[in-house]
């Protein structure tokens, strides 16, 4: 009998208990209000900045919590904040700081949740953001052997010897975003990657050679994709700047090689050549997975790729000792070559914007603009082995022995000059954010 009176008990418990719940449950299922006072639809940003984000909550019981996310066009969070309210109704104000200046301009979008512990509310409210205004963060100048030597020029000018490597050399690229200098090596050097805010090595991957011959057959750096690192395998392998993790691997064609690669709109387009043939190709891969696309014969060696926009292309390169400018379509169809430059090989060329790309020949810098297919000497004397553009100030740079040449890259006019610590043979520019 009291067995009985037990159950009894349990049950009506039980029953009680459940009906507490779904009272409850029931009293919960008006979600809180939430207005946003501020910021309005359509205001602006600019990095850096911190700005006061003012909602009105309420609910017919509690507000539990208000959670505040910045958001880009990609989904990923800009900056983040929240915390508890514990009333029916209140004025909440919060500060978000979107202080990192790699983040690009716009448009984002500002989600406010309400919750009062069972529902959740959503308001939204989209604005602009626009990017931090570009600065040269500093000028790195490499060369030597044993060790290799990094030389560092800041915004200044100011040269210091920065940091020495105990490695050969097969390349150099610098991720603005990440903020990494990475070094490749040739025979048998690792790949190194540098913090260019302490000098201190990042990440590094043990050179696994073992035979005279390089490495590495390419290092480059598209600024819409990973680091592309080409092995004389024939693997094509894309390297996060900031971790070294593997974002894709690829190949090259059979019994080919990548000699230059770079990332254009959705693809990643290799130079590729057959060692033992001396036959060239240039092939595509999806730049997302590297995944072959297709591929049609060349005859140029190529320097440096430039996008066009709207499926075409631009490649700067050699053939026969002379200086040749093709364009292509993306999706390899299609060509042509509007410049050839006799007897003078192409060193190096950058991009100054769309179209418009700077060339190191021999002993002169040429401005080429693809809108008119001009090629005008901008400066003569010149014997540069290695050229970049510094985008924040709108300088042409360029290594001349132990020299580095400030020009104006439309006029050709002196701006200045910096003298090395030592020598070296390859520079880049590094800034606050990919330009």
């Amino acid at each position: 009998m009291a067995k009985a009176r037990d159950q009894q008990r349990a049950l009506l418990f039980a029953c009680t208990a459940g009906i507490l719940l779904s009272c409850r449950k029931d009293g919960d299922s008006t979600p809180p209000l939430v207005t946003i006072i501020a910021p309005v639809d359509g205001a602006m940003l600019q990095v850096p900045q911190s700005f006061l984000v003012r909602v009105q909550v309420q609910d017919d019981h509690l507000v539990e919590s208000v959670g505040f996310t910045l958001l880009n066009a990609d989904h990923l969070a800009i900056a983040s904040d929240g915390g508890q309210v514990g009333e029916p109704s209140a004025l909440v104000e919060r500060y978000l700081s979107v202080e990192d200046e790699r983040w690009p301009s716009g448009p984002v979008t500002l989600i406010v949740r309400a919750s009062d512990g069972t529902t959740e509310t959503r308001a939204y409210v989209h604005m602009q953001l626009t990017a931090a205004p570009l600065r040269l963060k500093a000028v790195f100048a490499i060369g030597g052997s044993g060790p290799l030597q990094v030389q560092r020029i800041d915004s200044t000018y100011q040269v210091t010897q920065w940091t020495f490597l105990a490695q050969d050399f097969g390349g150099m690229a610098l991720s603005s975003n990440d903020q990494r200098l990475v070094i490749a090596g040739s025979v048998s050097g690792p790949i190194t990657s540098v913090d260019v805010n302490t000098a201190g090595v990042a990440w590094q991957i043990a050179n696994t050679n073992n035979d005279p011959q390089s490495w590495i057959t390419a290092l480059d750096h598209p600024r819409n994709g990973p680091m592309l690192t080409s092995f004389r395998s024939g693997a094509i392998t894309g390297y996060h700047a900031a971790t070294g993790s593997v974002a894709f691997t690829t190949y090259a064609m059979p019994d080919h090689e990548s000699r230059r690669a770079t990332i254009i709109e959705d693809q990643l387009i290799s130079d590729q050549i057959d060692p033992n043939a001396g036959t060239r190709r240039l092939v595509r891969y999806q730049a997302s997975s590297g995944a072959l696309i297709g591929s049609t014969g060349s005859d140029l060696t190529v320097r440096y790729f430039s996008s066009l926009g709207d499926g075409w292309m631009l490649l700067f390169g050699n053939r026969s000792g002379d200086g040749v400018v093709q364009a292509h379509r993306l999706d390899l169809s299609a060509n042509w070559e509007p410049r050839v430059f006799p007897g003078e090989p192409v060193v190096d060329a950058v991009g100054t914007s769309t179209g418009v790309v700077v060339m190191a020949l021999p002993d002169r810098l040429v401005r080429y603009t693809y809108a008119d297919n001009g090629a005008v000497t901008i400066a003569t004397g010149i014997a540069a082995s290695s050229i970049c553009y510094d985008a924040a100030n709108g300088e042409l740079l360029a290594l001349d022995g132990q020299t580095i040449v400030r020009l104006d890259p439309t006029t050709g006019t002196t701006l200045g000059g910096i003298s090395l610590l030592g020598s070296a043979n390859h520079i880049g520019a590094l800034f606050n954010r990919e330009p």
